[in-house]
């Protein structure tokens, strides 16, 4: 139908075709894929896997319709998300419960990797390094052995900067792992402002909490399922921020000019949660 052209009247049309009468003009294919636009029309038979890959990182309804629009499509795909998502089991017993309150207001770098917050988590009694950009909301998170000693975090974040750059600033909370001398060794050598939350008032370090809020229950439903904790970042970090907004990754990638491409693909390689 998108070779011949599509009949005057939608009733010309067969009734297995009607779905997709609303979008005929923006179908094209090219190398026997049909496309809408820059989606690839997914045909029936592959709608379950491609569900399936969407839902890896585990993410809400709107953010994982937003990743689907960034690559693919089906008539109703909308429901199917929406289904997908409250027959998942993980998803819904670790639902949040309570809204999440205002952040603390931060001013906006102008450029990626100039104002980094950082935290710590931990689940079954595996530890978790949270870094974020305040620019990109580029989330990294490394495993860290037991004992978390200010040593090793130091040791993991000098790597990160060693590849993306030296920062700005630091934002962390009052923990020993960041008031440690090597830490605060750390940012004195490196010229880095560290800034920290303060003890009555912890949402000022707000942007990384709350990233520890979107990366844990997405690491805690990948142990929980034996699935790839990888996999779930990379598509937390392709899904888009907002609406007209581009990814994580997107939007780290834009400017990073004392980190060149060859660079940055080493860091992701090395940059593994499992690692």
């Amino acid at each position: 139908m998108v070779h011949t052209g599509w009949p005057e009247n939608i009733k010309s049309v067969m009734q297995v075709l009607r779905p997709y009468w609303s979008f005929r003009d923006q179908l094209a294919v090219e190398d026997g894929i049909i496309f809408k636009g820059r989606q690839v029309l997914i045909p029936e038979s592959l709608q379950e896997d491609i569900l399936t890959q969407l839902h890896a990182s585990h993410q809400g309804v709107e953010k994982t319709r937003k990743l689907a629009r960034e690559s693919v499509y089906w008539p109703l795909i909308n429901k199917n998300i929406e289904k997908l998502i409250k027959s998942c089991a993980s998803c819904q017993e670790l639902m949040p419960q309570n809204k999440a309150e205002p952040l603390e207001p931060h001013e906006i770098p102008s450029a990626p990797w100039r104002k980094i917050g950082t935290d710590l988590f931990q689940i079954r009694g595996k530890h978790f390094l949270v870094v974020t950009d305040y620019f990109s909301k580029y989330p990294i998170v490394k495993q860290i052995p037991h004992p978390v000693s200010s040593q090793a975090v130091t040791n993991e974040l000098k790597f990160m900067c060693s590849i993306l750059g030296k920062p700005d600033t630091v934002i962390s909370d009052n923990g020993t792992q960041y008031s440690g001398h090597p830490f605060q060794q750390f940012c004195l050598n490196w010229g880095i402002t560290h800034v920290t939350s303060s003890p009555h008032y912890p949402r000022s370090n707000g942007l990384a909490e709350r990233m520890v809020g979107t990366v844990k229950p997405i690491v805690k439903k990948c142990l929980m399922n034996g699935q790839d904790i990888d996999k779930a970042l990379l598509h937390l970090r392709a899904t888009p921020i907002a609406t007209g907004l581009p990814s994580p990754g997107e939007m780290l990638d834009l400017s990073l000019p004392h980190c060149p491409p060859g660079r940055k693909q080493v860091f992701v390689q090395r940059n593994s949660v499992n690692d």
